[in-house]
């Protein structure tokens, strides 16, 4: 899947923890559901919104991996989406690799399957991405 394909909780947590910022509260909360993780990476639905925006203000960015890859001008993030729809989606953990040929999101459903997964995308791009000009 591709960023512009992904659901809109997923492009504002990923966007959010490139930006290196807190998220902002987001969504109505009649049709989505808010979640934050548990010091074990877990997550937690909760119906409180004020924990849910201590989370972000505090917790969020503790979840987020960071890989650079200069020389094929990517990047690959991961991080946690905080929000899903009502419907009873589950909550995901996301890794975005961005670069000049590639723009792809993966889900993972937790925090060790994520940063597992992180790593290895970050290293296959970095074998398989072309490296750019100098």
């Amino acid at each position: 899947m591709t960023l512009s394909d992904a659901p809109e909780p997923w492009v504002r947590a990923l966007r959010h923890a490139v930006r290196g910022g807190t998220p902002d509260a987001y969504g109505d909360p009649f049709t989505m559901r808010l979640y934050i993780l548990d010091p074990n990476g877990r997550p937690v639905h909760v119906l409180d919104g004020h924990s849910h925006y201590r989370f972000l203000k505090d917790g969020f960015r503790r979840f987020v991996l960071r890989t650079d890859l200069p020389y094929q001008g990517a990047h690959v993030w991961t991080c946690f989406s905080p929000w899903s729809d009502a419907r009873g989606d589950i909550p995901v953990f996301l890794t975005h690799l961005k670069g000049p040929s590639v723009d792809k999101v993966f889900t993972s459903s937790s925090w060790e399957e994520a940063q597992e997964k992180h790593r290895r995308v970050a290293e296959k791009a970095q074998r398989v991405l072309p490296a750019q000009k100098s």
